[in-house]
């Protein structure tokens, strides 16, 4: 029995163009689902 994984390392960011609106309470919801669409 073998167990295998990969690691990455992922940045996101968010640039705002209008200085006088700002963001507030921003969330991302990150979902990993395989080939068949089973993320179980």
């Amino acid at each position: 029995m073998t167990l295998e994984r990969q690691a990455f390392d992922a940045h996101m960011r968010i640039n705002n163009g209008f200085g006088s609106i700002f963001l507030e309470d921003v969330n991302v919801d990150v979902m990993f689902v395989c080939e068949s669409g089973y993320s179980g």
